[in-house]
């Protein structure tokens, strides 16, 4: 076999260097806790993670950041987890602040929802986010339902099943296996993560695989708890399109929806896709997609990706559990075709 000549080597390291930024930005002592089958495996979700982690402080777009150079100053695997503390080097451009998380071509809309399921967290100095903190004033504040004129904001304790599989890395780096859980379990339409940092609260929501973009506002006097979660669910309200004023349409029942037919999706191809999931790309025909969604995210189909297409929503969907998807969606209220 030839020898690569000293131009071709030349012309590869020249094309490494175009492809990454000038200098890349160092975050050093981001501890990560990840489930793993293994410690190899561990430790590449480690890297992912703190990768996505330090891509937030620096404020670097997510989809764009590569992990440079990776540190492992402390590791311990035991019993599935990873617990781990690196030192990373990333690569990325700077979000720009319209910048929505979305992987759709569309805009996210809510208005369909009567209610979103609430996972409240803080963050911690070091930059972890510990949902379901019972001994913080934060967590004391989410207790109790908040109702709106038309939406409900319903907070979620975390049982043992919940803290198992949905941890403050997997909320933090938007896993969809985690949110879809939540989803799934409690039958919410979407799921919004409210996160204390210092005297303002971090709030986004998730539908079925589409978030918000995060939205910030100051809290005060923390011992007034139903002031702080009324004035949190009404910034909450506004930030999915659920406010005062679109109450009438918002508060349509299951039931109401669900009489105007069953809504339609013909399946035209499928794929193994990242970590052995199937995948199928499909047509949704729906008159209320954003209903369909929420239906969709109850029996734990996630949509990787939907955008207008000529006969309807074109959709990504990924099945649960990598199995086959056709009962799960019947279960939905659609009508399957092929």
């Amino acid at each position: 076999m030839p020898k690569p000549s000293a131009v071709l080597l030349a012309g590869l390291a020249l094309t490494a260097l175009v492809g990454r930024s000038a200098a890349a930005e160092e975050v050093v002592g981001i501890e990560v806790s990840v489930r793993a089958r293994s410690q190899e495996e561990g430790r590449a979700l480690a890297v992912r993670a703190a990768g996505d982690e330090a891509a937030r402080r620096l404020g670097l777009d997510r989809s764009t950041t590569v992990v440079s150079r990776s540190t492992f100053r402390d590791e311990r695997f035991d019993d599935g987890r990873l617990e781990a503390v690196l030192d990373v080097a990333v690569d990325g451009r700077r979000s720009a602040p319209s910048e929505s998380r979305s992987g759709s071509d569309r805009p996210i809309q809510y208005s369909g929802s009567s209610w979103i399921l609430v996972v409240h967290a803080v963050r911690t100095p070091a930059g972890r986010l510990v949902p379901w903190d019972r001994n913080d004033p934060w967590g004391a504040v989410w207790r109790v339902p908040t109702a709106l004129k038309g939406f409900r904001v319903v907070p979620v304790t975390g049982d043992a099943e919940d803290v198992a599989q949905v941890t403050g890395q997997a909320l933090d780096a938007f896993d969809g296996r985690a949110f879809r859980h939540l989803a799934s379990k409690y039958r919410a339409p979407a799921v919004a993560l409210v996160v204390r940092e210092g005297g303002e609260a971090a709030i986004v929501s998730w539908r079925n695989g589409f978030t918000t973009d995060w939205s910030r506002m100051p809290i005060a006097d923390l011992s007034d708890a139903p002031g702080t979660r009324a004035a949190v669910s009404r910034a909450l309200a506004a930030l999915v399109g659920s406010g005062p004023g679109e109450g009438a349409q918002a508060s349509v029942d299951d039931d109401a929806r669900r009489s105007r037919g069953p809504d339609t999706i013909r399946i035209s191809d499928w794929r193994v896709g990242a970590g052995g999931s199937q995948e199928y790309r499909a047509v949704l025909s729906a008159a209320d997609a954003d209903d369909a969604v929420g239906r969709l995210a109850a029996e734990g189909i996630e949509v990787l990706s939907m955008r207008d297409g000529p006969s309807g929503a074109e959709v990504v969907l990924s099945s649960p559990d990598g199995g086959p998807i056709e009962s799960g969606l019947r279960r939905a209220g659609m009508r399957v075709s092929r």
